[in-house]
């Protein structure tokens, strides 16, 4: 369909038709929806943000969103709050939670993010009331011009997100005031319809449509919550060849810190990480990056690692 929705259609030309992507986009965002109306984005286990500059389109497209929902299903709990013993009960009986700018400095705690996105049950309360455990199922979606930042470095955090970018921006002699409620008003029942024509075919492949951009912007999320990868990605200090292990010259740990620690200050990347924590995170990049880490004894008892 879409014929039966023509603003929403023009809009979603107008933020994503000159992108490679747009097609996939435009499944992506219609199958978030559908997931969202019915209750069962946890079976996904992915959040969705609209990630772009302000002025871009993202706000309307998030209140075209919100609108879709009755107000009483609708709650409004930043993740970074998550772990609180009190808000998240807000979420109780909510198909959708939405929230504007992620924080451009507080971390989301990893752990809670990812049981929250899965709708894993957890002990919340109303102030001054009994502690209940809920099951949320309410689909999240933000808007922001900033990458969510987590201390969670594992592949995990990563993996729990949709990311549609905005990169088109609209230019004050064709701003529509409240363009979002107009097309909301006009063209709800149309947009509905359209999104829940998706859902049998997106229960039955059990993931959404990815678009390629969502991969560049969830490689970019990687990069900045963990600078190692970072520093093996972007520094141009690592080759990796595809040589068999026995004929290519390992490299001692000191050596690679060293071209990391090196990177991270010079680059203004982030706080260059502990050697211990280099170490660790190392070990969960070697799978992704095709590398091993070997440990051995030196003659004066001390242990050395190569990579």
């Amino acid at each position: 369909g879409g014929n039966y929705m023509p603003r929403f259609t023009d809009f979603m030309k107008w933020c994503w038709g000159h992108q490679p992507d747009y097609e996939r986009k435009v499944q992506a965002l219609r199958e978030a929806i559908a997931a969202t109306m019915f209750g069962v984005t946890p079976r996904f286990e992915r959040a969705f943000l609209l990630f772009g500059p302000p002025k871009s389109g993202k706000s309307q497209m998030l209140k075209i969103v919100a609108s879709l929902l009755p107000d009483e299903v609708i709650c409004a709990i930043p993740p970074t709050e998550w772990a609180d013993k009190f808000l998240p009960a807000q979420m109780a009986g909510k198909l959708l939670n939405i929230c504007g700018e992620l924080s451009e400095r507080r971390t989301i705690d990893g752990m809670v993010f990812k049981g929250v996105i899965s709708g894993e049950a957890f002990s919340v309360q109303h102030k001054g009331k009994d502690p209940f455990v809920l099951k949320p199922v309410c689909g999240h979606w933000f808007a922001s011009n900033h990458l969510p930042l987590t201390s969670d470095s594992s592949g995990g955090f990563n993996r729990r997100w949709l990311m549609l970018g905005f990169d088109r921006l609209v230019d004050d002699s064709e701003k529509v005031i409240d363009l979002g409620s107009m097309i909301a008003a006009e063209e709800r029942e149309a947009i509905v319809s359209w999104a829940v024509e998706t859902l049998p075919a997106l229960m039955a492949t059990g993931e959404y449509t990815l678009p390629r951009s969502h991969q560049e912007l969830i490689d970019e999320v990687a990069s900045v919550n963990n600078s190692v990868r970072q520093f093996l990605k972007d520094s141009g200090a690592v080759v990796f060849g595809q040589i068999e292990s026995s004929s290519s010259e390992p490299v001692s740990e000191q050596t690679l810190y060293a071209a990391y620690y090196g990177f991270a200050v010079g680059a203004g990347v982030a706080k260059p990480v502990s050697l211990k924590r280099f170490r660790q995170q190392m070990r969960e990049l070697g799978s992704e990056f095709g590398f091993k880490c070997r440990t051995m004894s030196l003659p004066n008892g001390s242990t050395e690692s190569l990579y």
